[in-house]
């Protein structure tokens, strides 16, 4: 075999193992892009659920001690109130830095506003049941702090909506990895084919045909030399034959 077909069956060689390693490569990228995008994907799963139920524990704990206090009028009612006015305005500074979407910055943004707006109408509502001898609060002293504190619910529930929409990014950028891992293993794997069957083509075209052909000129060669010694007794037999007959 010359030096230019081992140059090409080498190359050809070569390029199958390196589509080898590219097919292991993606198949280990793939794996831990999966893993990747699935922890992900749980973690914006949690992050909703939890966004949601804290939110909403904390707008209870601010209405129910605030309608305690305008019933009953108990100090330790407007403790409570100040206490969770407190944790929730501290839950909404800590959230600020976790958010990645301009939606849900945008909506921490108006939860930080309304909140503002929630705390002036229950300091109000205080304010109005300061007075000595002030009977219990109506429903219609409530009024404003109801308005604002259902704004607060809302969007409470809108920025939950918006990590559920993240949720659904989440999960299209995985469906369109692993489509588009799948698209290249297979062209990897019609390439390794390509590949290995012109490696197959030029190891019987230069190797193996030649050998064949080689093998039958050999067959040829000793049927003719066979033949050849067969006419050579033949000849003597009737040389011997006719020196003595």
């Amino acid at each position: 075999m010359n030096l230019p077909i081992k140059v090409r069956l080498m190359s050809l060689a070569a390029a199958i193992s390196l589509m080898g390693l590219v097919i292991g490569y993606m198949t280990v990228t793939s794996q831990r892009q999966a893993s990747e995008l699935r922890a992900r994907l749980n973690q914006v799963d949690s992050e909703s659920f939890r966004i949601a139920d804290q939110f909403r524990d904390f707008l209870r704990q601010l209405n129910n001690s605030l309608f305690g206090y305008g019933s009953d009028r108990d100090p330790a009612d407007r403790d409570k109130f100040l206490k969770a006015s407190r944790e929730l305005d501290l839950w909404i500074d800590e959230q600020k830095p976790k958010l990645t979407s301009d939606q849900e910055k945008n909506l921490m943004q108006q939860i930080d506003a309304a909140y503002d707006d929630f705390l002036r109408a229950a300091n109000e509502l205080q304010a109005r049941l300061e007075p000595p001898g002030r009977q219990s609060a109506t429903m219609a002293d409530y009024t404003d702090v109801r308005k604002e504190s259902q704004h607060l619910f809302d969007l409470g529930q809108s920025l939950a909506k918006a990590h559920y929409e993240s949720r659904q990014r989440v999960l299209a950028r995985v469906n369109q990895t692993i489509t588009e891992l799948r698209v290249l293993v297979l062209v990897s794997l019609g390439l390794l084919f390509v590949f290995g069957a012109a490696l197959a083509a030029g190891v019987y075209r230069h190797m193996i045909a030649p050998l064949r052909v080689k093998l039958v000129e050999s067959q040829a060669l000793a049927e003719r030399h066979e033949k050849l010694a067969s006419l050579g007794l033949l000849a003597a037999g009737v040389a011997h034959e006719i020196r003595n007959p």
